[in-house]
């Protein structure tokens, strides 16, 4: 099964990239991949847009993201998710966890929301709200399909807020290519590295998949301030990354 996704996500890149290059690579693939928009809550309270993506000559369906990044601190059946707040307590770490950029709310929570570690993300009582779920891989490629290639997604995702005419949450400069025209509006909450260092504010963005590469190796998806290409690569589950919830169908 898995391997029949993979096949139908990489037939439909090639379809994808062919017509960008028939159309021009300044002119969208897709042009009708937002459909519509809504709203979700978790378990604390807290109120996320979302955005419903498709298009109609791709049989993939619809996707319904949350359109902001997730801040919830209990899993699914209120159990708290382990708060921690500095570096030695998170390069130690053997359980899930969540903190802030830099540890600080105040100052940088508010803006670009919670950063997990992976083992979060393992966690059977669940993370995000009741008919929703971490994203597997093949789902975050799907995204890419919808909005062309890898190449020119990244640009789609990102929210146009950008330095120094913009307040936080805003990219650094150049934030090249980025239009928002799928209503994700993705920005750089930047990252926690496995030794509990906040690396990447303003410049990257990094979000788990539900998918595991093998036992020390968890798959992130990523976009980055000075290129409009997204994509995925392996981390180590002690890394802290965002989390989009995609709704189950």
């Amino acid at each position: 099964m898995k391997i029949k996704i993979l096949y139908r996500i990489y037939c439909l890149s090639f379809v994808a990239l062919v017509l960008m290059i028939v159309n021009g690579c300044e002119k969208d693939v897709l042009h009708d991949y937002l459909k519509a928009t809504g709203e979700v809550t978790d378990i604390d309270g807290n109120v996320y847009e979302t955005v419903i993506l498709g298009h109609p000559w791709l049989d993939m369906g619809e996707q319904e993201w949350m359109a902001e990044d997730l801040r919830v601190t209990r899993y699914n059946d209120g159990t708290l998710i382990k708060f921690v707040s500095n570096s030695n307590d998170w390069h130690h770490a053997s359980e899930g966890l969540y903190s802030w950029y830099e540890f600080s709310y105040e100052d940088y929570g508010v803006h670009y929301g919670a950063l997990y570690n992976g083992y979060v993300i393992d966690n059977p009582l669940g993370l995000c709200p009741a008919g929703w779920r971490v994203p597997t891989r093949e789902e975050w490629e799907i995204l890419t399909v919808y909005l062309g290639t890898r190449t020119n997604a990244g640009g789609k995702l990102k929210s146009t807020r950008k330095a120094p005419h913009d307040d936080h949450p805003r990219w650094d400069s150049p934030n090249t290519g980025a239009s928002n025209v799928s209503g994700f509006s993705a920005l750089p909450a930047g990252r926690i590295d496995p030794h509990g260092i906040s690396r990447d504010l303003g410049t990257h963005a990094f979000w788990w998949t539900s998918s595991v590469h093998d036992a020390t190796h968890y798959y992130g998806f990523g976009a980055h301030h000075d290129r409009a290409y997204a994509g995925y690569s392996r981390f180590h589950p002690l890394h802290g990354f965002s989390v989009r919830c995609i709704k189950d169908k």
